[in-house]
């Protein structure tokens, strides 16, 4: 791990502490998925521009309906009228149902594909974040018990300075006291 994913990590370690309340950052996110954001912006274009067309299409069917309707009054019936406005709006609404129900399926993929790639990529930075959790306490743990061993050397030094001392001093009376 290079130096600037370990700070990465440290801060998102840090911003997870409890306490410290998250703060989402939209921007960043949008700077490091380009191409969910992209996916997302063109499934919303597609919608609109198409749901425009269709809007189009529709207006120029009832126009060409309404000039045919005026033209060929005089040849069609009232009840053909009928029929045929009743047929060329059914085939409107099938069409523009079908078409909607496409583009919401393909922009649905799209987001879905995005979310699972963004839940994927927090899911691994997790991971790393506990594994990098768990390093340092095995660093903390292994810092403690090094010191407890330093720390039991000492006293044991210490200890056998003082039994040698007490040694010499008895040592040292017996000397005297034999003299």
């Amino acid at each position: 791990m290079d130096k600037t994913q370990q700070d990465r990590l440290d801060q998102a370690i840090a911003r997870t502490r409890p306490g410290i309340e998250p703060k989402a950052d939209f921007a960043a996110w949008q700077r490091s998925h380009p191409d969910a954001v992209r996916a997302l912006q063109v499934g919303v274009f597609r919608t609109r521009h198409t749901n425009l067309r269709l809007a189009f299409a529709a207006a120029a069917m009832v126009a060409v309906a309404f000039s045919a309707g005026m033209y060929f009054d005089r040849f069609i019936t009232k009840a053909q009228m009928a029929r045929l406005q009743a047929s060329v709006t059914q085939a409107v609404a099938t069409r523009l149902a079908q078409d909607l129900q496409l583009y919401a399926q393909q922009y649905g993929a799209a987001a879905l594909a995005a979310a699972n790639a963004y839940t994927q990529q927090q899911l691994a930075a997790l991971a790393r974040s506990i594994e990098a959790t768990r390093w340092a306490d095995r660093q903390e743990l292994t810092s403690a018990l090094q010191q407890l061993e330093l720390n039991r050397l000492q006293d044991l030094t210490f200890i056998g300075n003082s039994l040698y001392a007490w040694a010499s001093m008895g040592a040292q009376y017996t000397d005297q006291q034999a003299n």
